[in-house]
């Protein structure tokens, strides 16, 4: 059943010859009316089996040399496949939420015992309809099935069994034909995509211009429906790389950096997709076809303050001014060697909270501006950082 093979008609008839409980060895057992015969081996476990057989009544009939002849009657009954279809079919992937359940029988079917045998998992109220002949089930969820929930329906007994079989222990007979139980697995479709993160955060007025702008969806996109929806205003040249299984996608400007102070706007359109075909859900109400709009604004550029070119320039971070402050505030730094550095923000729980510089800087004194507009009164600290050095200080802003 598991791998959809027709099932087989034909059964086997199979079992053991004992003597006071216990296995005889090297017996001889005859299949009547067929006269198949089965020679036992010496392996101690009586053993004998008889197979592709049609449905029918036989005769069991034991010979072994030692012991009184004997024979048993056994039955087989053909099995008949119970369930012939389902909508969705078995293992299906994507069901939509507002989805039936069909089940179509091959025989008229007593209604009243399989909707007693009936079971959904994760369990969900429903109502039961038949059509005129009682061979067509329809199942119909009160409610919308879970996103991305994978699904069990089983219906107890109405299973197909896999091979008519009969086990014959010395005179006593048992069959199979009883059915197994049927069951019927599917998943869900998954939740409209939406985003995740975002690099920057929306309305970050600091952004620093050499990283990549970095978009994260709650699922596999489709790329070319993503790349087709993008926007960047004003417009900037530039390409869009994905990662993550194509659930994370980066900007990166041509350039290989974003212009200083200035204002962006970035749309994913409602066009956007994922590869389930399901549109971008950008204000995350569960329902597809939403646009997300993101603003942003890039870094201040740092400037370069006059320097008495008889004094040597050493690595040196001032206290801000002025301090407290509301909303901005001056940082002033000098940096003695070309080479990388880094102005961030810390809060008292020691979360960075802005960038205000990660870029190549060349000797001099500079000062940079921190807008903390969008920021809430209280203490913070700003650390400079070089490849060889370390300063922090300590700030207050007081709205």
């Amino acid at each position: 059943e598991y791998f959809k093979i027709p099932f087989d008609t034909l059964g086997i008839i199979c079992g053991t010859q004992k003597n006071n409980g216990i296995p005889i060895n090297n017996i001889v057992v005859r299949l009547l009316p067929l006269n198949k015969v089965y020679n036992g081996d010496t392996f101690n476990n009586g053993y004998f089996f008889f197979d592709s057989l049609a449905p029918g009544n036989y005769n069991v009939v034991f010979e072994t040399l030692g012991f009184s002849q004997d024979t048993v009657n056994a039955a087989l009954f053909a099995t008949a496949k119970t369930i012939t279809s389902t909508l969705p079919s078995d293992q299906s992937t994507n069901v939509n939420r507002n989805q039936p359940i069909v089940i179509n029988f091959s025989k008229t079917m007593d209604t009243a015992s399989v909707r007693s045998t009936f079971s959904i998992s994760p369990n969900i109220v429903g109502t039961f309809a038949w059509n005129i002949g009682n061979t067509v089930l329809t199942f119909t969820p009160a409610s919308l099935l879970l996103f991305k929930t994978d699904y069990t329906i089983t219906l107890a007994g109405l299973g197909n069994t896999p091979q008519p079989t009969v086990f014959v222990d010395n005179k006593i007979v048992t069959t199979n034909v009883g059915a197994v139980p049927f069951k019927l697995t599917f998943q869900t479709q998954s939740l409209p995509p939406y985003l995740l993160l975002t690099q920057p955060k929306p309305n970050d007025t600091a952004f620093v211009v050499t990283l990549s702008l970095g978009l994260k969806f709650s699922e596999t996109m489709d790329t070319a429906s993503v790349r087709a929806a993008f926007s960047i205003v004003p417009a900037i040249n530039g390409t869009l790389s994905w990662s993550q299984q194509n659930t994370t996608v980066l900007f990166k400007p041509a350039s290989g950096s974003f212009p200083y102070s200035t204002n962006y706007t970035v749309t994913v359109g409602a066009t956007a997709k994922s590869i389930y075909g399901l549109a971008l859900d950008a204000n995350k109400d569960t329902v597809p076809g939403d646009a997300f709009v993101m603003q942003f604004r890039t870094q201040n550029q740092p400037t370069s303050v006059a320097e008495n070119g008889n004094i040597p320039l050493k690595f040196s971070l001032v206290q801000n001014y002025p301090n407290p402050f509301n909303p901005t505030t001056n940082i002033e730094f000098s940096i003695a060697e070309l080479g990388f550095a880094s102005i961030k923000i810390y809060d008292v729980l020691g979360r960075e909270v802005a960038s205000l510089l990660n870029d190549k800087v060349s000797p001099g004194k500079y000062s940079i501006v921190w807008d903390a507009a969008n920021f809430s009164s209280g203490v913070y600290f700003y650390k400079l950082s070089t490849e060889k050095n370390t300063s922090i200080k300590r700030m207050m802003l007081v709205k």
